[in-house]
């Protein structure tokens, strides 16, 4: 006697399946959200650390003033160079540099943030960028870190604060409200 699955039974399975499936594929989302906030970070500290390991080592934290700055680091033969960018203009700080104090900070930088790591998280036109391909921001001295520096990354969406903005804001007020995250922005605050 020749026994055959009803429909209702092969429905069940597929059901079962689907519903496995999409318990699987949001654990997977869910683990790498975790990852790359993990990541960025990460970065962000790697960041602020070699900004501190060159005040105690130089005396001094290149200026970032105004709006927020990128870092553009080049890693090509004989041109190594760390570009701080802000809405005035671009400071670089060379491998090979007459200026002993723009050499030393290069050094120091580099050395900290470890250099040989840091490549995966440099886009496309050498703009140090977070696990989502945006750029991650700078400011020395600081707006919401007072007498210090300000590292952010505007996160998974790519705007940031609460209102969305293009650019960081300089309140904490739009990132923070009752001491809880309001948004999805990662910083060194």
């Amino acid at each position: 006697m020749k026994k055959y699955f009803t429909l209702v039974e092969v429905l069940g399975v597929v059901a079962l399946i689907a519903i496995l499936g999409a318990i699987g594929f949001a654990g997977y989302s869910y683990a790498v959200s975790s990852a790359k906030e993990s990541s960025t970070r990460s970065l962000i500290e790697r960041i602020g650390n070699s900004l501190e390991n060159c005040r105690n080592q130089n005396g001094f934290i290149p200026a970032a003033r105004g709006d927020f700055s990128t870092i553009k680091i080049t890693l090509t033969d004989g041109n190594e160079k760390i570009t701080i960018r802000d809405s005035s203009s671009d400071k670089e700080y060379k491998k090979s540099d007459n200026n002993k104090n723009n050499k030393k900070f290069y050094d120091v930088f580099t050395r900290s943030l470890d250099m040989d790591s840091i490549t995966n998280s440099l886009g496309n036109d050498g703009v140090l960028t977070d696990a989502w391909g945006n750029p991650v921001y700078y400011r020395y001295p600081g707006i919401i870190n007072k007498g210090s520096f300000d590292i952010i990354s505007a996160g998974p969406d790519g705007v940031f604060g609460k209102d969305g903005a293009d650019t960081p804001p300089n309140s904490i007020d739009k990132y923070r409200e009752d001491g809880e995250m309001v948004c999805d922005d990662i910083g060194n605050f």
